[in-house]
Order: structure tokens, then sequence, then C-alpha cells
């Protein structure tokens, strides 16, 4: 006898699925009949139980010329962080949101 699947599992599988299909929440519960409410709310519930990302810490580079860098990000406290070689977007906007 096969074991039902729980809220949790069947939502874990939805928001994996939504996430993989490229497509909009929108449009992913909507073909797959799923209110949108009950697709947020266990979204914001189990990214809150996820373990928080913790941070690497890194070695800063003294007097280094950023001038070759293609891209580089000035902060307010006078950080700078600069990219050579390719840059993923996603952690390009977060940074930049994070100011």
């Amino acid at each position: 006898m096969e074991k039902q699947k729980t809220n949790r599992e069947i939502m874990v599988a939805h928001i994996e699925a939504c996430d993989a299909s490229g497509m909009s929440v929108t449009n992913y519960c909507k073909e797959h009949r799923l209110p949108k409410s009950k697709y947020y709310y266990w979204q914001k519930r189990l990214n809150s139980s996820k373990p928080v990302n913790s941070f690497k810490q890194i070695a800063p580079v003294q007097n280094h010329n950023f001038s070759s860098a293609p891209v580089v990000i000035n902060f307010p406290n006078g950080v700078q962080v600069a990219f050579n070689g390719s840059v993923n977007p996603q952690v390009l906007k977060e940074l930049i949101c994070y100011i």
C-alpha cells in the first residue's frame, strides 16, 4: 500500500516544479488549479524553515587597480567589489539590492 503524500510534500513538489518550469506563479497555479494564496503561504512557510546562508569570509585586496575589472560595485561605506570574468546576474542583483 502506497503512503499518501502530506500537504508539505505536495507543496514542496509544486514550488520546485514552478521554479523549474520558468512559468509565472500565476500561470502555474492556473494550470494546476492551485490557489495562489496557498502557493505563497507554503512558499513563505517553507522558506522560513530553511537555514540561513552563512557568509564566507574573504580577504580584502589592498590598493587594487579596479579600472581593469568589467564590473565594479562601490558601496556607500567605501567598500568596492570587483568582478573579473563572467558575473552571475543573480548574484549581482542581490549585491545591488543589498545597498
